[in-house]
């Protein structure tokens, strides 16, 4: 599971307040802006979360990022 604190703490700057959870549907783990945030559809705070996690994800994003990749 990605850490998505440390996202949520560097989307700060840009979007005051937002929150980002992660969930689990079907199945599929996954991470995104909280539906009752400000910024749920907001497209820019969207491209910005999904670059954030692609770098981190890639290794190109400097952080402390928590990875567990093991199956339930």
């Amino acid at each position: 599971m990605l850490n998505i604190n440390n996202i949520q703490d560097a989307m700060q700057e840009d979007f005051p307040g937002v929150e980002l959870e992660c969930f689990q549907d079907e199945g599929l783990l996954g991470y995104g802006i909280r539906q009752d945030s400000a910024y749920a559809n907001d497209n820019k705070a969207l491209a910005e979360l999904s670059d954030y996690a692609t770098k981190a994800l890639l290794g190109s994003k400097a952080g402390m990022w928590k990875f567990d990749l093991t199956a339930d």
